[in-house]
């Protein structure tokens, strides 16, 4: 994933890759002069991608958040992944090959796929930025201030009437489904006490397993319509930035650590 790569910048003194990665918005053809190697190229590209997914990360969340939780979001994917496992299981040996080979032709995986270019007016306002403002909206991102970043973007986009109604489209797309917005919201007092607990002492586990059960016992078409969020969500930035599914899974392994010592 994207956001765990931009973790490997001990290459670069503080500050110079926030300048270097600056100025490739203004030239590609400007790193090349700078003579680096193909590491700190690939560094640097990680960063601008991540920056990218990290606006559409929050723009995501400012719209869904309020229904649906980050938290719940991850859960849910971690059920819907679950699924793809056990479907895998479950096929013959010939199948599991004929969708590796696809795969692979396809280059379905984060190495290839994770260019944050959709949607491409995020990525057309976020390359135009300049460093002062790339920072102050990663920093509000980075707290949880999702309403400054979709503010300063919109405003942005405003400034272009079709990349604002591209931006439009993108947004609306991204409404929770029916189905998966009355399990949230059809919670009673006592059930909804017990899932804000769940969510306070991040059993993710715990909250999958709910979701789990509610979304069994949807309509056939009310599933395939959660699915079709929850794979929306993923190909839009989740398989390449996901930094709370990073922080479970960074906490998951020190505790392992500490148990080991």
């Amino acid at each position: 994933m994207i956001d765990e790569r931009i973790n490997y910048i001990d290459d670069f003194e503080d500050g110079e890759i926030f300048t270097i990665a600056d100025k490739y918005t203004e030239s590609e053809l400007f790193l090349r002069t700078l003579n680096l190697s193909e590491k700190q190229l690939e560094i640097i590209h990680a960063y601008q991608n991540a920056s990218v997914y990290q606006m559409i990360w929050a723009l995501w969340n400012s719209h869904v958040e309020t229904i649906l939780p980050e938290i719940d979001q991850n859960a849910i994917l971690d059920y819907y992944e679950e699924k793809r496992i056990e479907s895998l299981a479950k096929q013959g040996f010939f199948a599991r090959l004929w969708n590796f080979i696809k795969g692979w032709f396809r280059k379905e995986n984060d190495e290839h796929t994770c260019y944050a270019n959709d949607p491409g007016c995020i990525r057309m306002v976020v390359d135009g930025l300049s460093i002062d403002e790339r920072r102050s909206l990663e920093e509000a991102a980075s707290s949880g201030n999702h309403i400054e970043v979709t503010q300063f973007i919109e405003n942005k986009l405003c400034e272009v009437p079709p990349l604002y109604e591209e931006y439009h489209k993108w947004n609306i797309d991204n409404d929770v489904p029916a189905a998966l917005r009355d399990i949230t919201l059809s919670l009673t007092y006592a059930e909804r006490r017990a899932i804000e607990k769940l969510r306070r002492l991040e059993l993710t586990d715990a909250i999958k397993d709910y979701y789990r059960g509610r979304i069994e016992l949807r309509t056939p078409k009310e599933q395939h319509e959660i699915e079709e969020f929850v794979q929306r969500m993923n190909k839009t930035f989740a398989r390449c930035y996901n930094p709370t599914r990073v922080k479970h899974e960074l906490r998951r392994k020190s505790v392992e650590s500490t148990k080991r010592s």
